[in-house]
């Protein structure tokens, strides 16, 4: 298998570390219940069963193949439904997000965003595209601001928003303002 998306491996060690979601990893009868519930083939689960779900590298590895079939959301949620909510709810949302993810919380259902993954990282690229027409050094900056956004750091905001600092965001609206 490939390497898995960073968000989905920060997904995999969060849910092999919050109590309730490795309670129900360790249950091969639940992961089973799981898969053959969001529509994988039984061969498939009878492969992906012989994992260790509870071992964080195989389950990125795990969740980054139902990511890349569509099936996550539906996997989260039986999870859910099947093993009970996370203990820290929020840390879980917060590594959800980035796979265009969400949880609802009156149906403690996990449902797609209206921006897709994919759709981000083009339009990600775009915008990169555009910054570095203006001044080479703007795409860096976005990344490294939604490289802080995203880690475990709990100065995490701040350093986002310096990274995206208001000499920069000056530079960008002169430059904008003289093109338009």
């Amino acid at each position: 298998m490939s390497q898995p998306d960073i968000h989905i491996a920060r997904l995999a060690v969060t849910m092999t570390r919050d109590e309730n979601l490795f309670d129900f990893l360790v249950s091969s009868g639940n992961v089973r219940d799981a898969l053959l519930y969001v529509g994988l083939p039984i061969d498939r689960v009878s492969t992906l069963e012989r994992y260790n779900w509870f071992n964080s590298l195989h389950l990125a590895q795990q969740l980054d193949y139902l990511h890349k079939n569509g099936m996550i959301a539906s996997f989260l949620t039986e999870v859910l439904r099947l093993g009970g909510m996370p203990k820290d709810v929020d840390e879980f949302v917060r590594h959800i997000q980035p796979l265009g993810l969400d949880l609802d919380e009156d149906t403690n259902q996990i449902r797609p965003t209206t921006t897709r993954p994919e759709a981000e990282r083009t339009l990600r690229t775009e915008l990169g595209r555009l910054l570095s027409e203006i001044d080479s050094s703007f795409p860096g900056r976005l990344e490294g601001a939604w490289e802080a956004y995203y880690s475990d750091n709990p100065d995490r905001y701040r350093q986002a928003v310096t990274s995206c600092s208001a000499r920069a965001h000056k530079n960008l609206i002169v430059e904008v303002w003289k093109k338009y």
